[in-house]
């Protein structure tokens, strides 16, 4: 049975892979750039996604791109559970809707509340982790296209009240991006993964994946609905939110270190994206401090 390796190095890839894991609570976060499904009969899991605690429920299939930083903070009546990894581009290339892309992409988890899904998604987690394990490339190509069929359907219900996401997305609508782009794509918000807290600028990125910056930005802002700059300051925004409810830093201090070159600029946009000061923003999450 697998569980969280803290030696592990971020974004170090984990794959295609459908495996058991033993839940532990985690002294650092995660990231890796593969889609994440997670899936178990009974008990809870709890992630700090981000400064956001997001509990997911036996029963219930989870989903979520694993670059947002996603660390175990608690679990109760849970021996094991199923991991699948699946790289981001092989998603993208799959055509899911809209919505459920710019979700993802956008750090939401997506959870899946129909109780008549249990039985179904028990079956398939144990069928695809015999597959996948098979090492068999036919059986691997069965095993994702019945992925892809079930994540068609939790798709479908996103709008409805038996998929659940942390928080709702404005999604507009815009071209589609071509096919040979999807892995600069996924480069590029891997590269800003790993840098926002270094005073990056879009030449930065576009150089990562050796594009022309107005391309790069024109690509990016079709897939993600927002700009490489805003992506940036979200990033570093999320990443004091978790530095304000797992340590009693200044705020100066988190401030810089999540990557602001000023208190003012991180302030203003702490507010901007989380319609509350930093101050308010800890003093009302500090239960997380507490469990």
């Amino acid at each position: 049975m697998e569980h969280f390796n803290h030696e592990r190095k971020e974004f170090t890839p984990y794959g295609f892979t459908c495996e058991q894991w033993e839940p532990r609570l985690m002294n650092r976060p995660d990231k890796h750039s593969e889609i994440e499904l997670n899936f178990f009969e009974g008990g809870c899991l709890t992630y700090l996604f981000w400064g956001e605690r997001v509990s997911i429920q036996g029963g219930n299939l989870a989903l979520f791109w694993a670059a947002v930083p996603h660390q175990i903070v608690d679990f109760s009546n849970l021996k094991s559970y199923y991991v699948i990894t699946i790289p981001l581009p092989w998603v993208l290339h799959w055509g899911m809707p809209e919505n459920f892309s710019t979700q993802i992409l956008n750090g939401r988890i997506l959870q899946e509340t129909e109780p008549s899904t249990l039985v179904q998604d028990k079956n398939l987690f144990e069928q695809w982790f015999r597959d996948i394990n098979q090492k068999s490339t036919s059986a691997h190509e069965i095993v994702l296209l019945e992925i892809r069929a079930r994540l068609l359907r939790l798709a479908r219900n996103l709008e409805t009240d038996s998929v659940v996401s942390v928080s709702t997305s404005s999604v507009h609508p815009g071209r589609q991006v071509g096919t040979q782009d999807f892995s600069k794509i996924e480069s590029m918000a891997k590269y800003i993964a790993q840098n926002y807290t270094e005073q990056i600028r879009l030449s930065d990125v576009a150089a990562s994946v050796d594009l022309h910056p107005d391309y790069a930005a024109y690509i990016f802002k079709n897939t993600f609905r927002t700009t490489i700059n805003n992506f940036v300051i979200q990033h570093r925004v999320q990443h004091a939110q978790r530095l304000l409810v797992t340590s009693s830093k200044k705020i100066i201090e988190i401030a810089f270190e999540s990557g602001f070159n000023s208190l003012s600029r991180f302030n203003t946009s702490f507010k901007e994206l989380c319609h509350c000061t930093p101050r308010e923003y800890r003093r009302s999450h500090q239960f997380v401090n507490g469990s």
